[in-house]
């Protein structure tokens, strides 16, 4: 494998960048088109799309004024007379290969393929690579030129990028699917007593149901400075500090609750194989202890709990009832083991469950 130079590491590295930086897996092809050309130089590309299982070949070609008029029907007629494609089927190989690896020059211009496809335009030497994404579905990015042919360092570069090309293809579809889903639901999303936020790539909100997008404009305020699909700091800082797994699928151990302006927001997570669901229930931060004896606390613990579910400190809490601090922390023990729990989120979140 040949090495890269600084100034080609640079460039491989904002290719990536850009390929990542659309939102649809639609505009990834003229997406490639564009970013590869700050990798390996070429005259012409074309990202071709072949389904087996539904028999269709597409394909993309940069520049749009050299695609052929019958370019999808040449495609499929020809497809099992290319080098590249033909061994890549053979042998599992999708790495970077040039026709010049399989075919001499003089073999090469006597067969249709050429002659009816590349000769017209002046296309003289090729490189491509093929991905595939799931059983029956291929696709191949080819890059061509008039001359001179592709040099080791070029196809050392394609082969570093595919992978990351591959990535971004799945991540692109799989957030296309959760869309999907998400837009079949929205009707029944819509229609329950809470709010709902589906969460995907870089945890960047992808739908919010009209509960959520009030408790959100609520207790956060304007968020628009962020941009519409981000997350208000205080959430996305949540998620961070309780050790997400993956910017997918986060994995906090409690629930977040925030109060303000009398009523609480608490909000928890619910994983899926594709993306997550944050689910957000609105209360108000008012708290009546008939409901926290009924937990079996006794007077003064459903008091002690009910302040500290209103956000009061031990020592607040203490002034308050007239007791020491050290009391109210005595209290708070009796409250966890009577209730199950072992904080104080816990337990706040307990006593809205028991009032609500």
């Amino acid at each position: 494998m040949a090495e890269l130079g600084t100034r080609e590491l640079r460039a491989l590295l904002d290719c990536v960048r850009e390929i990542r930086s659309g939102a649809d897996v639609e505009g990834l092809p003229e997406r490639v088109m564009v970013a590869v050309q700050r990798v390996v130089p070429s005259d012409s590309k074309f990202w071709t799309d072949i389904d087996t299982k539904a028999g269709r070949v597409s394909r993309l070609v940069s520049p749009a004024e050299i695609r052929l008029k019958d370019e999808d029907r040449l495609v499929a007629k020809y497809l099992h007379q290319h080098p590249v494609y033909m061994y890549a089927k053979r042998t599992g190989d999708d790495s970077a290969h040039t026709i010049a690896d399989f075919v001499s020059p003089t073999t090469w211009r006597r067969g249709p393929l050429y002659n009816e496809m590349y000769r017209p335009r002046r296309i003289e030497a090729q490189i491509s690579f093929t991905f595939s994404t799931r059983p029956g579905h291929t696709i191949g990015v080819i890059l061509n030129r008039k001359r001179p042919q592709f040099r080791e360092h070029e196809r050392t570069a394609l082969n570093l990028l595919r992978p990351h090309l591959v990535e971004t293809y799945r991540d692109l579809e799989a957030s296309a699917r959760a869309r999907q889903a998400l837009a079949q639901t929205q009707c029944i999303i819509e229609d329950v007593d809470f709010g709902i936020v589906a969460l995907g790539a870089n945890r960047r909100i992808q739908f919010a149901n009209e509960r959520a997008r009030r408790a959100l404009a609520l207790f956060f305020g304007d968020n628009r400075a962020r941009g519409a699909d981000a997350l208000p700091d205080e959430i996305e800082g949540w998620l961070r500090y309780r050790g997400a797994s993956n910017d997918a699928t986060p994995t906090p151990r409690g629930p977040l609750l925030i109060e303000r302006y009398g009523r609480q927001l608490t909000i928890r997570i619910v994983r899926g194989a594709e993306h997550c669901l944050l689910v957000l229930t609105e209360r108000s931060a008012t708290i009546d202890l008939p409901p926290l004896i009924a937990l079996g606390l006794t007077q003064r613990e459903a008091e002690v709990l009910s302040w500290l579910a209103q956000g009061k400190t031990d020592g607040e809490i203490g002034a308050i009832i007239g007791s020491r601090t050290k009391t109210v922390g005595k209290h708070l023990e009796r409250i966890y083991r009577k209730l199950g729990v072992e904080t104080r989120t816990a337990a706040v979140a307990r006593a809205f469950e028991a009032v609500n």
